[in-house]
């Protein structure tokens, strides 16, 4: 359980170790040195011997090992926790069939205080439990017990487990490259990942376009998918580049730098010259394919960085109408990429189903992100007329799809049917990208890059794209306008009027909560922490609509 054997023995030709093993034995010691002051005893520092910190190195073995990361309410980290082996030892694979939460106490009253669901109760009777179950642990945990030993683990499942069949979770981020997660895994457990998704051969389509980079010879504008022209040397640094400007953005703040440089990247690439020089004439420029999990990073932080920037600009005079204005471009261009970071792995989750949870938050983020928009007050400075008051939405129901219906349907349901996964996701896409036809244009502003986006949600249009040097030459055709102040009725140009337009963010928002709300029920549950979140969204203070312009 430790895995101390492993993380001790180390080979001369693998300088990672080296620093697994000095973190290891230098906390070994200190350990050794808090508890022998604690006891009042003299610690031997010049001691050697190896078995003079084994136990405290098993103690952090056993929490390299087995430790998972807590997330609070609001899905911030609060820390570490190791939990026994009904959970520790459940295998890993990327392409789980399990998932996992925290829940934190106090428990709700007549819910068990089971860590992990059963499936089934002795002699085959359905489990009363909340949600579907993947582990037959049955000792309940008293008050004080869960106050002692901190959060709940719940596990559930997000595929079909059949009798006999592994439960499986993922130790690493399933929306990496398969050579990162397998990197990863040496790195912290010391073993490689041999599932379904590993082993295929040819890789699957997933881990093909997430490390998929483009190569355009700019002397005859040919698209080149060969492994050759420095793609290693490209990724190297493009994940140099990319990682730098996250990590100065979440150090040092400035989110204008920050959304300067990664679109800079993102639309322009890496020219073969900024690599190391060949022998060569033809140049060639290296562009991320948009599916591209460095691609999925940028669009996370810069979805981030316009917000605060809006932010930015409205602490510093709230009052200014050209301020005001602004900002909202700047919240228009956050929603946008929430949106497309959304699409985009959404065409992943389709083609592996264990990518649930990061889409249902995902498809959240975007939803609260188009309804907060929405909300805005700079409405109210259009000149296309008068917008409406809006009363608080319970309105929502004018979503046409089966949306609606399961949000209905299970909101007082105890069990999430899996079977429905596909005709309500099908669905589900025929609205959203119908309706994101009608406003994507209006959302992307004048960016640079979301210009080269045709479509966030379909990428069909990529595959018509015979080379990446037309994609990148190729704007939305509804965007040449560039997009105007909010006081010239932007919306006309789709034949309506601001409060049409405004109504037509409103209703993707709301089916892109309800969407992230089924998801986040098929891994957690109707009564998860999401799910209520996704229901103060809908309902709380200041979800507004017109109730008769939505007819």
């Amino acid at each position: 359980m430790s895995n101390r054997e492993k993380l001790m023995s180390i080979s001369d030709d693998e300088e990672e170790n080296d620093s697994i093993l000095e973190r290891i034995t230098e906390g070994a010691k200190a350990m050794k040195v808090a508890r022998r002051m604690r006891d009042g005893v003299v610690l031997d520092l010049g001691c050697e011997q190896e078995e003079y910190f084994a136990e405290e190195e098993v103690v952090l073995c056993v929490v390299l090992t087995n430790a998972v990361e807590v997330q609070g309410k609001n899905g911030r980290y609060i820390g570490i926790a190791v939990y026994d082996t009904n959970f520790s030892w459940i295998n890993h694979s990327c392409s789980p069939n399990a998932c996992f939460q925290f829940c934190m106490p106090p428990w709700a009253g007549g819910e068990s205080r089971l860590r992990i669901f059963p499936a089934a109760m002795a002699g085959g009777g359905k489990s009363e439990l909340n949600g579907d179950s993947v582990c037959n642990y049955k000792r309940e945990m008293t008050s004080k017990e869960c106050e002692r030993h901190g959060p709940r683990l719940v596990v559930r499942s997000i595929k079909t487990i059949k009798k006999g069949e592994v439960v499986s979770i993922a130790y690493t981020d399933l929306l990496h490259p398969k050579v990162m997660r397998h990197s990863e895994l040496w790195f912290k457990y010391r073993f490689i990942c041999y599932c379904r998704r590993c082993s295929a051969l040819p890789p699957m389509y997933v881990d093909r376009v997430l490390k998929e980079i483009f190569a355009v010879n700019l002397d005859c504008t040919n698209l080149c998918s060969d492994h050759n022209f420095y793609r290693e040397e490209a990724v190297k640094m493009f994940t140099e580049c990319i990682d730098d400007t996250i990590t100065e953005y979440l150090s040092f703040g400035n989110p204008r730098s920050c959304c300067e440089r990664l679109e800079n990247m993102l639309t322009h690439g890496l020219l073969d010259e900024q690599l190391e020089p060949k022998k060569e004439t033809s140049q060639y420029k290296f562009k991320l394919h948009p599916l591209h999990y460095l691609s999925l990073n940028a669009y996370t932080t810069l979805a981030s960085a316009y917000k605060i920037r809006g932010s930015d600009l409205l602490a510093l005079n709230p009052e200014s109408k050209e301020h005001q204005v602004e900002a909202f471009c700047m919240s228009r261009i956050s929603a946008a990429y929430s949106l497309l970071l959304a699409g985009a792995t959404q065409n992943l989750f389709l083609l592996e189903s264990s990518l649930v949870s990061s889409v249902a938050n995902f498809w959240t983020s975007a939803g609260e992100s188009l309804l907060d928009l929405a909300k805005s007050s700079v409405w109210r400075l259009s000149n296309c007329g008068p917008t409406s008051e809006y009363p608080y939405v319970s309105n929502y129901k004018y979503c046409k799809c089966a949306l609606m219906d399961f949000w209905e349907a299970n909101s007082c349901s105890n069990q999430i049917q899996n079977s429905e996964l596909d005709d309500i996701s099908k669905e589900f896409l025929y609205c959203v990208t119908t309706i994101t036809a009608t406003i994507w244009s209006f959302l992307i502003h004048e960016n640079c890059y979301l210009k080269l986006i045709a479509d966030p949600i379909d990428f069909r249009w990529l595959e018509a794209a015979k080379n990446f040097e037309t994609f990148n030459s190729t704007t939305h055709s509804g965007s040449a306008e560039g997009a105007r102040n909010v006081s010239r009725c932007e919306a006309q140009r789709y034949g309506a009027d601001a409060n049409q337009e405004r109504i037509i963010l409103f209703r993707l928002g709301v089916h892109c909560l309800l969407y992230g709300g089924y998801l986040s029920s098929v891994c957690y549950g109707n009564k998860s922490q999401l799910n209520n979140y996704i229901q103060n969204l809908l309902h709380g203070e200041g979800n507004i609509i017109d109730a008769e312009s939505i007819t």
